[in-house]
């Protein structure tokens, strides 16, 4: 069996990353600039990125995110020893995962792992976050990491009604794994 490694990266990552837990074989971790956020994180296994760098806090800009993520990658390269497969969870569009992600992406390329990157797109009426968003989607194209996106214009049609923006988010990271997941059994037949 492949060793599998998911790592929830940023708030929403951590978030996904929770449901994996119940659901795939994998080592599942978090990693997070935001150490405050890495404690609420229900996951057992966290890693906080770029502690020089951001000193616990959030990275807020994508280029702080990619630093934090180039400082730490000596202690991410020995979590990734040993995985045959990475799948990189995240919500594109803020600073830890937007700028983290393809950075990761690129080191475990390079390191000889499958990289796997599904993550999620803010709402149009957020422009400067889509914009940061699309341009890690381009640097994950570019670098040819294979990318499943999730578009939250999509999703607040098919999850319209629920009681709060948080009963909303939740149950979006929840069918964005099962989502995945199920693109896994459909991709294993």
């Amino acid at each position: 069996m492949m060793h599998t490694f998911v790592f929830g990266i940023g708030g929403a990552g951590c978030r996904m990353a929770e449901y994996f837990v119940q659901q795939l074989p994998a080592r599942v971790l978090a990693l997070n600039t935001d150490q405050a956020a890495l404690n609420n994180c229900l996951l057992a296994d966290k890693f906080l990125l770029g502690p020089k760098i951001c000193q616990g806090r959030p990275a807020g800009v994508p280029a702080l995110g990619q630093r934090a993520a180039a400082e730490s990658r000596a202690g991410l390269m020995d979590l990734i020893s040993g995985a045959e497969r990475l799948v990189l969870v995240t919500g594109l569009g803020g600073g830890t995962g937007t700028g983290a992600t393809p950075a990761l992406a690129t080191m475990a390329r390079e390191g000889g792992v499958s990289v796997q990157v599904v993550a999620t797109l803010p709402l149009r009426l957020e422009k400067r976050r889509r914009e940061q968003a699309q341009a890690a989607v381009d640097q994950l194209a570019a670098a040819d990491i294979d990318l499943v996106l999730h578009d939250h214009e999509d999703m607040v049609i098919r999850h319209a009604g629920h009681a709060s923006l948080d009963d909303y988010f939740l149950k979006i990271d929840q069918w964005v794994v099962e989502d995945f997941l199920t693109r896994e059994t459909h991709h294993a037949q």
